[in-house]
């Protein structure tokens, strides 16, 4: 998996990481790219709030690369990486979901956010 998302990271402006919780996603992206990347949890409902009234200050906030852990409670998160691909080269954000939430949000990671399985 490691050599998987270090070439999605190099290549994407945004890479989901999904899988069951607890399954380590958070602990592998941090491990991989916690020297380089802040780290925010959209687990605490204040962080969320702020997350939902401006995602793109949001964004800006952790500039310029962030790993985001639960984005399943922040899905418009996702459709800004198209506006940020746009503007930036480099990966902006690295995310976690737990698996059973793709299903519900099938639809928002689109080209350029590559989604990968931990399991």
């Amino acid at each position: 998996m490691e050599p998987i998302l270090k070439r999605a990271a190099s290549e994407f402006s945004a890479v989901l990481l999904t899988g069951p919780r607890q399954s380590g996603q958070t602990a592998l992206l941090q491990e991989l790219f916690g020297q380089r990347y802040s780290y925010v949890s959209l687990e605490a409902p204040d962080v969320r709030i702020a997350a939902v009234e401006d995602p793109r200050g949001f964004l800006e906030r952790y500039s310029p690369t962030v790993i985001m852990d639960a984005v399943q409670h922040v899905p418009v998160l996702l459709s800004h990486q198209k506006l940020l691909e746009q503007q930036e080269e480099t990966t902006r954000f690295l995310a976690t979901r737990p698996l059973p939430h793709w299903v519900d949000l099938q639809q928002e990671p689109r080209d350029g956010c590559p989604v990968h399985n931990l399991v």
